[in-house]
């Protein structure tokens, strides 16, 4: 006990006292580093009359389970439910971010008036809702050796561990702590829930990875590799009080400096004996994806995509899907009804198509399917910009295979980054009828009125 106390000792002076050996100073960080800033969106569509939903022919129904809600909410056939976009919807978002010492804050608080066609004061469809987030992280160096470590808690957007073959594209809250030695990492990432906000089934989510981050093999080209486990607190096995779902993952990434990258995922689920899903005929408890992005952007032009192929086996996604999440009132009609147990914000629009859950969705069955995301932006002639986003995915089950091709082109007015005025043609509106935020298509595409400011202020000092 003794030996074990003065070690902690020991590492305990390290930390404090490292100038002693040090090569170095320590990164300044008294210096109060503070920022604000305002933004504001909004989005609306032509006209949806005599129009319809395009749905995939192997499609999962909507709602087929629940016979009076899918009436209720007329969700039979390809009628179009509706939406916030028909009526001319948006929102202001206020952003402050401050760190000295270490520490540090943000928080920011969104208000959405979720239609104008549903009154000014219409507290059915306004919706106010805060994010934040603070950490403390520090770095030193030890014998010419720069090692960091912190720790942050709060929310987390767009949340990607990994090279994104499960958790990808979706907002959490939870934890992240981090370790770091050189270019040798060790992180813990706790991720509160996945069954109340999506229908993942899973209560809380705990990744452990080891990395070794941005090893550069010749000039420009680095090297990330990462490998970790999983464990899951999951509703679909009888032992709840423990964490009884894991596995394992491995990932791999070449990056040619910020305009290229190409990479890969490998996942093994462990079978569980009380599973279940144990005795699944040909279980595949295997998932993978391989993956290209690129971008590259100057004066007039700007561009960004990816091509991935996904590939989740049927034992690997078993479980990982709860129907009785709902983004709207389950007691009333679709109009005037978008905000349920759970929000759908208005800024998921401008988020691609694939997460997991679009996968996981498809239960029993082997899946795979190719993803392919492009988003342009030319500059004409001043400040008019032409916009061109694509977004393609194509799955393969037993059944057969799915095709959802959304897209949105036209023409902006944008005098400086993320203040613009656009008119666009889309296919693409929320679907606010599953029990995971995910779009719809349009049968005919509809004109789309976008527009957007964006303002900060540095009070550093």
């Amino acid at each position: 006990m003794k030996k074990i106390t003065n070690s902690l000792l020991i590492i305990f002076l390290l930390l404090v006292n490292s100038n002693a050996y040090a090569s170095g100073s320590l990164i300044d960080s008294s210096k109060l580093i503070f920022k604000f800033d305002f933004s504001s969106k909004l989005y609306y569509h032509t006209s949806v009359d005599n129009n319809s939903l395009k749905l995939p022919e192997n499609a999962i129904s909507r709602r087929s389970r629940e016979t009076g809600l899918r009436e209720r909410w007329d969700l039979s056939g390809n009628n179009i439910t509706d939406n916030p976009l028909f009526h001319g919807a948006g929102f202001p978002d206020f952003k402050v971010s401050a760190s000295q010492f270490g520490f540090s804050g943000c928080g920011s608080l969104t208000g959405e008036h979720r239609g104008q066609s549903y009154g000014v004061f219409n507290t059915d469809n306004i919706i106010v809702f805060p994010k934040y987030r603070i950490g403390f992280d520090t770095s030193f160096s030890i014998f010419d050796i720069p090692v960091g470590l912190g720790v942050s808690v709060g929310n987390y957007d767009n949340l990607r561990l990994y090279e994104g073959l499960t958790m990808y594209n979706i907002d959490v809250q939870g934890s992240h702590w981090y370790v770091k030695v050189w270019k040798l990492k060790a992180e813990y990432n706790k991720i509160a829930d996945l069954f109340m906000s999506i229908g993942l089934n899973i209560n809380d989510g705990n990744d452990y990875i080891f990395s070794l981050e941005k090893l550069e093999l010749i000039k420009d080209l680095a090297l990330d590799i990462k490998v970790g486990f999983y464990n899951y607190d999951t509703f679909f096995y009888n032992y709840y009080d423990t964490p009884n779902d894991n596995g394992t993952t491995f990932s791999a990434a070449l990056s040619y400096m910020d305009y290229l990258r190409i990479y890969a995922q490998f996942a093994k689920r462990n079978e569980q004996e009380y599973s279940p899903f144990y005795n699944l005929e040909n279980t595949n408890n295997y998932a993978y994806l391989i993956g290209l992005s690129g971008k590259y952007s100057d004066v007039r032009f700007k561009i960004s995509g990816l091509a991935e192929y996904r590939n989740y086996g049927n034992y690997f996604n078993s479980g990982y899907n709860l129907e009785n999440v709902y983004y709207r009132d389950t007691s009333k009609g679709t109009y005037a009804n978008s905000v349920g147990a759970n929000l759908y914000p208005l800024y998921y629009l401008d988020r691609p198509f694939g997460q997991w859950a679009v996968f996981s969705e498809f239960q029993g069955t082997d899946i795979s399917g190719y993803v392919f995301n492009i988003d342009t932006r030319v500059r004409l002639i001043d400040k008019l910009h032409a916009y061109i986003n694509l977004d393609y995915n194509t799955f393969t089950i037993d059944k057969g295979s799915l095709n959802y091709f959304f897209y949105n082109y036209g023409l902006g007015y944008e005098p400086a980054e993320d203040c613009f005025i656009k008119l666009t043609i889309t296919n693409k509106t929320m679907n606010l009828d599953k029990h995971f935020p995910t779009f719809y298509m349009y049968e005919i595409p509809v004109f789309m009125l976008s527009a957007g400011i964006k303002f900060g202020k540095d009070l550093s000092r």
